[in-house]
């Protein structure tokens, strides 16, 4: 019996498909959420350089399944090879520390590099592969079975609880704000496989269940207030495109979400002290008094000696790449060891055009996924690999803005690390899923042929 698989007709398309359909985001997902996260739970040494080397293994895996260096590809490597330069000449005329913060750079742009070849591989695939479900079911059932295994090892070892609240946040082992954003970026996926298979799948909604339960367990503020803005922002994509859809589907959506929303709270709820929670709960969210919080007003003060920084020298900053943590927990006073807030740490480290560069990917991938969100599409004469692009467009591009618009602006989890941390991998992977393709709306467009095999 025949069956069908897509054959690259364009440039954008060559090498990006093969006979064999290698599940790369199941790869990255059970490579980088549950080995990394135990590795560093049970004291592995230097979980960053194992990190960088399977971010690394996993760009030769690309190159070596013959994924053909087309030229968009090569024109992103291009610019951000331009960054570094850029960056690194910087460092050498202008930072307190230009060795110390100059090697960091080049092992961070190494890691990054490998993150957009093995995440291109990631984006074509899913747009690619005729049998999407292939991919996106293990990798949903790996992250099913990782969020299991932490709200066990919350209920059942007490170091999997902590961080504030009388023990009441689930940590992991690690850190509550951390297991907020590995929920946070596993809804994000359980939105993108939903949208490009487009239906929820049993396997869909339960990972995004449990996904929901370790985020509000986490108490996570900035990850909790991340989902719900991109929720609103992935009703309004809808809304201003078909306004019909206020009274048609956004109903159901809403239901989806109490359904998700209301068992996490009931089960957070039945297994910790109800009243403990809503104290807490009230407390941690009550931003008429936020002043109270000492946690805050240790960021705060964090926030101003960076900017006194900052000022030194607006245009290039002072005290260099990844130094600012270390900066902050050398200087004496009661302000928090970490910058806990991306742009306060960008600025004062490379400044305004450090910063520009810095976030120039997801940047161009903000401005061209809304471009693709608000396009007209008609399924008369377009290919599958099309329609994916015009449903998984406005996915990514909430979830990139909720992530910077909310989550890095009291967090700092984009490029900090030494090596590739996963928020990096992941805003890669959001940015390339509408930065490689183009829609195609007729036989004059690039498409993609589907042609029949054995």
């Amino acid at each position: 019996m025949a069956h069908t698989q897509p054959t690259a007709t364009t440039s954008f398309y060559r090498g990006t498909v093969t006979r064999r359909p290698v599940p790369y985001l199941f790869l990255f997902v059970l490579l980088f959420f549950p080995v990394l996260w135990y590795a560093r739970y049970f004291g592995v040494p230097h979980t960053s350089v194992i990190s960088m080397g399977l971010i690394i293994g996993a760009a030769l895996m690309t190159t070596l399944a013959r994924y053909r260096l087309n030229r968009r590809l090569a024109e992103l490597l291009f610019i951000s090879g331009l960054a570094l330069l850029l960056l690194a000449a910087t460092h050498f005329l202008f930072v307190d520390k230009p060795g110390f913060s100059g090697v960091r750079l080049i092992l961070t742009w190494a890691t990054f590099a490998s993150g957009l070849v093995s995440m291109w591989a990631v984006a074509t695939r899913l747009y690619t592969t005729v049998d999407v479900y292939r991919i996106t079911t293990p990798t949903l059932f790996v992250l099913s079975l990782f969020y299991i295994s932490l709200m066990i090892g919350g209920l059942l070892l007490g170091d999997f609880r902590g961080g504030g609240g009388g023990g009441l946040r689930l940590s992991g082992g690690i850190n509550p704000n951390t297991v907020g954003l590995v929920s946070l970026l596993g809804l994000f996926l359980c939105f993108i496989a939903a949208y490009i298979e487009d239906k929820w799948r049993t396997i869909t909604l339960v990972t995004a269940l449990f996904a929901t339960i370790t985020l509000f367990w986490s108490f996570s503020r900035a990850s909790i207030l991340a989902f719900a803005f991109f929720l609103l922002l992935l009703a309004a994509f809808h809304v201003v495109k078909k306004p019909t859809l206020i009274y048609r589907k956004l109903p159901k959506y809403a239901l989806v979400t109490v359904t998700l929303s209301l068992p996490a709270v009931l089960v957070i709820c039945h297994v910790l002290p109800t009243d403990a929670v809503w104290a807490y709960t009230t407390r941690r969210f009550d931003f008429a008094h936020i002043e109270g919080d000492g946690n805050v007003q240790s960021r705060f003060m964090a926030w101003k000696l960076l900017y006194k920084e900052f000022l030194q020298n607006p245009l290039f900053g002072t005290l260099g790449w990844y130094n600012a943590s270390h900066f902050l927990s050398a200087t004496a006073g009661d302000h928090a060891s970490s910058p806990h807030g991306l742009y306060p740490r960008l600025l004062s480290e490379v400044g305004v055009l450090g910063t520009v560069l810095v976030l120039l990917l997801p940047i161009a991938a903000i401005i061209k996924g809304t471009n693709l969100a608000f396009r007209k599409f008609h399924r008369r004469g377009c290919d599958f690999v099309s329609e994916r692009i015009s449903r998984v467009a406005p996915v990514a591009t909430s979830a990139l803005l909720a992530l910077f618009m909310v989550r890095e602006i009291f967090e700092d989890t984009y490029l900090t690390s030494l090596a590739a941390n996963t928020n990096t991998l992941f805003v890669i992977f959001l940015s390339l899923l509408v930065l490689t393709p183009t829609i195609g709306a007729g036989p004059s467009r690039r498409q993609i042929s589907l042609n029949a095999t054995r």
